[in-house]
């Protein structure tokens, strides 16, 4: 039987769709615990789409919440548990404008978006303008399950939210909540 360590034998070397086939239990174990290399749990993190064990949630929510983790390993978890509501106190929390572990708050902001958090839709509008491939990816990402959730056209909601802004207007933003 192979096992995790064989299929992901060093960094950037990951047998996928093997490591799909290994119980899901045994993944989210390997995932949330912080001893084993982050290049192997964060591939555990992918095989884990779509079957998370509902007795291991709250051990992988504990890996996005601790802000010592890899930030890939808490990015791929965002990814995996962004429609367990009970996340969504801790991605609006305050504290989380503190965040700067590199690509984490764009991946709490498309977590947001993808709860139905329309306070989010501003900085996601901002992330889908951005000239940066992976952060544009991120904020249409989010977006798009706002105008899922809620309704419209994500280019819409961009020129809503990101509009031309003058002296008068510093906030194109605030239209979007209301018409959402």
């Amino acid at each position: 039987m192979r096992n995790i360590e064989m299929l992901v034998p060093d960094a950037g070397q990951t047998d996928a769709a093997a490591l799909r086939e290994i119980d899901a239990g045994e993944l989210a174990r390997y995932v949330a615990d912080p001893a084993y290399p982050w290049w192997r749990r964060r591939p555990c993190a992918l095989a884990l789409a779509g079957r998370v064990p509902e007795q291991h949630v709250a051990g992988l929510i504990a890996r996005v919440r601790d802000p010592d983790d890899v930030a890939e390993v808490r990015i791929a978890l965002l990814d995996l548990l962004a429609g367990r509501a009970e996340l969504l106190p801790w991605l609006k929390h305050e504290d989380r404008e503190n965040e700067r572990s590199y690509g984490v708050p764009e991946a709490i902001l498309k977590a947001r978006g993808m709860l139905g958090d329309r306070s989010a839709a501003r900085e996601l509008a901002t992330l889908a303008t951005s000239p940066w491939q992976d952060w544009r990816a991120v904020g249409e990402a989010g977006l798009d399950a706002l105008v899922t959730r809620y309704g419209g056209r994500r280019s819409w909601l961009i020129s809503v939210t990101c509009g031309p802004r003058t002296a008068s207007s510093a906030s194109g933003c605030g239209i979007v909540a209301e018409r959402m």
